[in-house]
Formats: structure tokens, sequence, C-alpha cells
């Protein structure tokens, strides 16, 4: 990645060219990644700590000019964008080698996923919103087919893990303080074989909302 220096020099030249209108969403900009906030990095598994540090930017940059969550779409560029400055190979998303993977880096398929939640308690469960919409169900549901609904879910589960090797989550969790909201994300890889329980799934364990 390009040393800091050399983007600093950059910054002081770019200054005088920037018109007036941008001085204010710059100086938010300046203001988030400079004020309080804490960061820990517990494992290099997926983000080395170059690169835990650059997403923990991007995070304090969005929030700048925002007060909601980080989304997948912006999650996404943050990991393929970081990813390719440290000189890893990222196909980019037309590339068929991807199939349905959110993103491969170096020939390693990964599912990359958001999820919020809000309140004083942090939830103990997440959705996946191919399996929480499954409008393939309708049908099933409506005639509480239970066996087609069993085969419909572990197929398309099966089908879903399939498009990737690794699952890496980014949770956020909104509270508020005096009134503003305060965000907090947690970056975690999920193993891929508990999903892949669902395989398993008998006919007495499906619950039916």
């Amino acid at each position: 990645m390009p040393d800091a220096k050399e983007a600093y020099v950059r910054l002081i030249k770019a200054f005088p060219e920037l018109p007036s209108a941008s001085m204010q969403p710059l100086s938010r900009v300046i203001a988030s990644l400079s004020g309080e906030s804490t960061s820990r990095l517990h494992s290099t598994e997926f983000l080395n700590e170059e690169a835990f540090n650059y997403m923990r930017a991007f995070i304090l940059t969005h929030h700048g000019m925002s007060q909601r969550p980080l989304q997948k779409e912006n999650f996404e560029y943050a990991v393929e964008y970081i990813f390719r400055r440290q000189g890893r190979h990222v196909p980019t998303s037309t590339d068929p080698t991807r199939r349905g993977a959110d993103i491969m880096i170096d020939g390693v398929t990964y599912s990359l996923k958001t999820h919020s939640s809000d309140g004083n308690k942090t939830p103990s469960t997440f959705d996946i919103s191919k399996f929480a919409e499954s409008r393939w169900l309708r049908e099933p549901l409506l005639n509480e087919d239970f066996t087609e609904i069993l085969r419909l879910v572990k197929n398309s589960v099966q089908t879903h893990l399939n498009e990737y090797s690794e699952i890496i989550f980014l949770h956020n969790h909104t509270t508020h303080l005096r009134g503003a909201p305060v965000v907090s994300y947690r970056l975690y890889k999920v193993p891929k074989w508990i999903f892949e329980l669902t395989y398993k799934l008998t006919q007495p364990e499906l619950v039916v909302p």
C-alpha cells in the first residue's frame, strides 16, 4: 500500500485545488478518523494488521458522512480495495471464476455478509437473506407439505453453499448515547460446517413459522 508520507504529500497538494463546498464534508471525515474510537484485532486469519487498520479507516470514513451502518455493498468494496492494494489476486465481479461468490482472493471464494441489530442486547442469532426470504417455500407452506419443505430447504442451502468456500460476517450493532447513535462492529468468520448441518435436518426438527 502507498507510503503514508506519500499520501500526505498528495493531500497537501490537492487542498488548494478543492472547491470550498468540499471543505465541510472533508472536515467531517477527518473528524471521524481522528475522533475517539476503539478497535482490536483478535485474529489475523482473514485480515492481517495492515488490512485491519484499513478496514477500520473505511468504517470511520463512512461514518464521517453517514449515521447509518456500513452496508453490504460498501463492505464488499472495502474488502476488494484492501486486498488488491496488498497485492493479492482479486478478480473483478464479472470474472466467471467467481461464480456466485461475493469475492475471490488468491483463488479462495468468499461470501461476505452483513447483519444489523440495535438496542441494549446484542442478538445471538442472525439471518441470511437468501434463506430468510424463502419465496420458493410459499406454495409448500400453504399446502403444509413438510416433506417438500424439507427437501427444498436442503437443496437451496446446498446450492448456495457450493458457491463459496468461506463465510465472513460483518455485524453492526447500534445503541444511543445522549440521543446520538453509536455503532459498533464485529468482523468474524463463520464455519461453513454450521450451515452444512442443515443437510442432516429431519422433519421433526423443522420449525415452520
